[in-house]
């Protein structure tokens, strides 16, 4: 009896539970739609066709890391393996601090020669959005190269602008 008693009591628990918690709020519109405005160019992306310069958004293939003519060694995904990647020309023609934005949880590494640069901060993800990472880098002007890795998508959507 008191089996029967308890069993009808945890099969009530989680009903109960349920009516007492509130359905989620939406609050997010359309994804992407509140990007601000120096971000316009992610909605659009082209494709990559030679070295990008801030403010152009480009979707690039990925390729697996072993066909990667890497810049340097990529670093180690967090998931247990890199095992697609990319990488890519950038142009800085004014000195300042850039932001990398990418919808991939990506690892970016940026290389000038043969030097992978320290990130001066990164962000995660933005809300209501498909901008997935955020590395700040502080730049001269050259050229660089964006190395991306540790990820397993087949593309990436990238875009540089000034911070």
């Amino acid at each position: 009896m008191k089996r029967l008693a308890l069993l009808a009591l945890a099969l009530t628990l989680p009903s109960l539970a349920a009516a007492q918690t509130p359905p989620p709020v939406e609050t997010c519109g359309a994804v992407d739609a509140a990007l601000p405005a120096n971000l316009a160019p992610w909605r659009n992306p082209a494709p990559a066709a030679g070295a990008i310069h801030p403010g152009m958004a480009v979707q690039i293939p990925l390729r697996p890391i072993a066909e990667l003519q890497a810049a340097v060694p990529p670093h180690q995904a967090r998931d247990g393996g890199a095992t697609t990647g990319a990488r890519l020309d950038l142009e800085i023609a004014a000195p300042g601090s850039y932001e990398i934005l990418v919808d991939h949880s990506a690892w970016i590494d940026l290389v000038q020669g043969a030097t992978a640069l320290r990130s001066t901060a990164r962000a995660p993800a933005m809300p209501c959005t498909t901008v997935r990472k955020i590395v700040d880098f502080s730049l001269s002007p050259g050229r660089y190269v964006i190395q991306l890795s540790g990820t397993t998508a087949a593309s990436a959507r990238i875009l540089v602008v000034p911070r």
